[in-house]
């Protein structure tokens, strides 16, 4: 979760682009600008589910496994007690995650036809249907 924004909205816009630039569809499965905007959903709903796990951290420091005092900043330390070095080797790893998923996608997508199904093979129906 310590993954930059910059190089996850670096990917998914690069992904996008070539979606919606040439229009790539895989037979039986959506297209790949609708993988692309799921994976956009996911990564806002991601971050968001972040910041608010980290303000009840911080709302309620009574009910926390470790004590206050572990919590606190000393000396380069975050809330947690990792180091700087600790951190960046964190943010290093997370990056290499984000880009072997990233690209495990985009092989799914290219080798497994239908793993991502193409909506006129779903019998679903509209989505104000579906609400009432």
């Amino acid at each position: 979760a310590v993954v930059s924004t910059q190089s996850t909205g670096t990917f998914l816009a690069i992904l996008t682009f070539v979606a919606w630039r040439w229009s790539i569809r895989v037979t039986g499965s959506m297209p790949l600008i609708d993988v692309a905007c799921a994976a956009w959903g996911l990564s806002v709903l991601r971050r968001l589910y972040n910041n608010y796990l980290e303000a009840v951290f911080c709302a309620y420091p009574e009910v926390r496994t470790q004590s206050i005092p572990e919590h606190r900043l000393k000396g380069g330390k975050d809330l947690v007690g990792r180091d700087a070095e600790q951190l960046q080797q964190m943010i290093y790893h997370d990056r290499l995650t984000f880009i072997t998923q990233f690209f495990l996608e985009l092989f799914i997508y290219f080798t497994m036809p239908g793993y991502y199904p193409a909506y006129d093979t779903l019998n679903i129906l509209p989505f104000p249907l579906r609400l009432v």
